[in-house]
């Protein structure tokens, strides 16, 4: 009993402190749910499996965060049966000071962080009651003097269980 609680204790507290804090949301809601949420089917980066929209839009976001963090999210969704979605996002600080290990008067030089991603997402119900969907993304990231770039795969899926409780899986 005392070697099931403990491991229900750190299997929890796993994943609240995993790579997923390391993302950097698209918008407001997905900022606003703090990674929860992944059965509503209101963001792809939330989950892939997106509800149907009776109609396309574009959005269209400029950020700015404390210490002149700058961004900017775009996003185009279409289609009726086969929801689909392609977004770029972009952020960079500029002008940040770099300092040494010892105290000093003044910064060692200046530098910036620069962040740019795309993604493509799309969602099916493949002739089931459920929703599957997939999203692919590209990422760049570049710090002081390293570039860091990577792909993304997010998979997910959505299951009503009941006309109003839906569960997600990503």
């Amino acid at each position: 009993m005392k070697l099931n609680i403990s491991f229900i204790f750190l299997v929890s507290f796993s994943w609240g402190i995993g790579l997923k804090g390391l993302i950097i949301p698209d918008n407001s809601y997905v900022l606003s749910t703090a990674g929860t949420g992944i059965a509503g089917g209101n963001s792809p980066s939330l989950n892939p499996a997106m509800n149907i929209s009776k109609h396309s839009y574009i959005q269209f976001s400029l950020n700015r965060w404390l210490g002149d963090i700058t961004g900017s999210h775009t996003a185009f969704h279409w289609g009726r049966k086969m929801p689909q979605t392609i977004s770029i996002q972009s952020w960079n600080a500029k002008d940040l000071q770099l300092w040494g290990d010892k105290p000093d008067s003044s910064p060692l030089g200046i530098f910036g962080v620069h962040f740019v991603s795309a993604a493509y997402s799309i969602s099916h119900h493949l002739g089931t009651p459920y929703r599957f969907g997939a999203r692919i993304q590209a990422n760049y990231n570049h710090l002081y003097t390293e570039s860091m770039t990577g792909i993304t795969l997010d998979v997910g899926a959505r299951f009503p269980l009941s006309s109003f409780i839906t569960a997600g899986v990503v």
